[in-house]
């Protein structure tokens, strides 16, 4: 089974637990740019998780690509730097978008424990709950 039949099959391969991001935007680079941080893209990330995140790029990164990805996280207010390696980058059947996941590399100790809770956190009923309550307010004057 190739890649995107998995994709299509929705097959997950993580390790760790991921949670969506609404609020979160990542730059990235690649390869020998991701070492002296030149050329810069933007990019939605769409998941997130101790171990990698998903994000949204313009076009397919070829699998193996060195990354440097910076994650900003709106609330709760957090900014932190990774490197990584692409290891899948299909195009969705669904929206035509094209998904990219990285997968850390020699992320520290206390930035993986950050992420993974911050994860339980977005995974949890408290938080979800708030969300609805924000999506359901006319005025969106929620703040959580």
């Amino acid at each position: 089974m190739g890649l995107e039949d998995r994709v299509k099959q929705g097959v997950d391969r993580r390790k760790h637990q991921r949670c969506d991001m609404d609020d979160a935007r990542a730059v990235y680079c690649t390869g020998v740019f991701a070492f002296i941080k030149l050329g810069k893209s933007q990019a939605g990330v769409y998941d997130l998780s101790e171990s990698g995140v998903c994000i949204q790029t313009e076009a397919r990164l070829k699998p193996g690509t060195k990354v440097r990805v910076e994650i900003a996280i709106k609330k709760p207010k957090e900014l932190f730097e990774a490197y990584g390696i692409v290891r899948r980058s299909v195009e969705s059947p669904r929206d035509r978008k094209i998904y990219t996941g990285i997968e850390f590399v020699d992320l520290d100790t206390p930035t993986r424990s950050k992420l993974r809770s911050m994860c339980e956190y977005f995974n949890s009923g408290t938080y979800k709950n708030l969300r609805k309550e924000k999506n359901n307010d006319p005025l969106g004057s929620l703040e959580y």
